[in-house]
């Protein structure tokens, strides 16, 4: 698996454009730049983009959706989310960003354990509510991608927003914190991380 962060500047969230090693195929998670910010590559090939993910319905993360948007492509979101398609409070384009926004709806809708092919890897569903009420995160080999519950020098995801709960996501970062220590985090916001590093942040030993 290879990973490309794009995006990550301001308000708008780090976007990753993910490969399989052979770079046949590609998802992409939290849209939130355009695809034009892929960089090119050196044989001119282009992966076949296989799905859009969303680890959570907020706007900051979803921002470039609809240039991302192809056919046969399809859009997936935590089920417990999708409300934020249509529910600028929801999605807080409104309340936090004074830009009220809605979105087609999604394509998918994601349970836990749900599995997202990746060429001959895959990516895997964990739901992680507490930032939202239906967030998500999608957990590879030896990598995790984590949305907005947890970000790097012990930073996690606010819970004053619609559908946020701080004792659920104190759960989810729990979760977290129980995956083998050289798991590599690819954060909503920031830099990568390990959970090794998160938990001697926290104080786990």
């Amino acid at each position: 698996m290879k990973v490309t962060k794009l995006g990550g500047v301001g308000y708008a969230s780090s976007c990753y454009y993910v490969t399989d090693d052979m770079r046949e195929t590609a998802v992409v998670i939290d849209p939130s730049v355009p695809p034009t910010s892929l960089p090119p590559r050196a044989d001119g090939r282009e992966a076949r983009l296989t799905a859009i993910l969303l680890t959570h319905a907020h706007y900051d993360h979803m921002l470039a959706l609809d240039a991302w948007r192809v056919p046969g492509v399809p859009v997936c979101v935590p089920r417990g989310d999708a409300m934020g398609f249509s529910d600028p409070d929801y999605n807080v384009s409104g309340p936090v960003f004074g830009i009220p926004t809605t979105y087609a709806p999604p394509d998918r809708l994601l349970s836990e354990g749900d599995v997202i092919p990746l060429g001959d890897e895959s990516l895997t569903v964990l739901m992680t509510p507490g930032h939202t009420a239906g967030g998500c995160m999608y957990r590879g080999d030896g990598a995790v991608f984590t949305g907005d519950t947890i970000f790097a020098d012990g930073a996690i995801g606010r819970t004053d927003v619609s559908g946020g709960s701080f004792s659920a996501l104190m759960q989810s970062i729990e979760r977290v914190l129980s995956l083998p220590r050289d798991t590599v985090l690819y954060p909503g916001h920031g830099r990568p991380t390990t959970v090794g590093n998160e938990c001697a942040v926290h104080g786990l030993i």
